[in-house]
């Protein structure tokens, strides 16, 4: 079955792979991982901007607001964290269709910060590549 992508779907997938988006997401993850983005740069971080917005097209997440966790996500654990053999539970959660994508990134988000302070709290380093 075709994934069938609605009007307004489109429009905010349009939106988040906008020019607009993509300066404002910018922003936002130089904010947030600063020595990430200094060390990729503007070009490869609107790159990994792009990239990350398809990927996340692909999964079903079509709004700004989603787009940006998932970004967070991929800033994080790395480009292809949903699909590393070591964290099924991300794919688990990316495909559970009864819910929204809204609640699907809010479970993600929060699955991930948990993971992070048990890594934290127990002293792990996290491989961050």
């Amino acid at each position: 079955t075709m994934l069938t992508i609605r009007k307004e779907q489109m429009d905010l997938f349009r939106d988040a792979s906008s020019q607009r988006f993509i300066e404002r997401a910018s922003e936002y993850l130089k904010k947030s991982f600063a020595p990430q983005c200094e060390a990729l740069g503007d070009v490869k971080l609107r790159e990994f901007i792009r990239s990350g917005v398809q990927r996340a097209g692909r999964r079903g997440i079509t709004t700004s607001r989603n787009a940006c966790i998932y970004l967070d996500v991929m800033m994080t654990l790395g480009v292809d964290f949903d699909r590393d053999p070591r964290l099924p539970w991300i794919r688990r959660i990316l495909g559970s269709r009864s819910v929204t994508e809204t609640v699907r990134m809010d479970r993600l988000y929060e699955a991930v910060m948990r993971m992070l302070d048990q890594i934290s709290s127990s002293g792990m380093k996290v491989d961050r590549r």
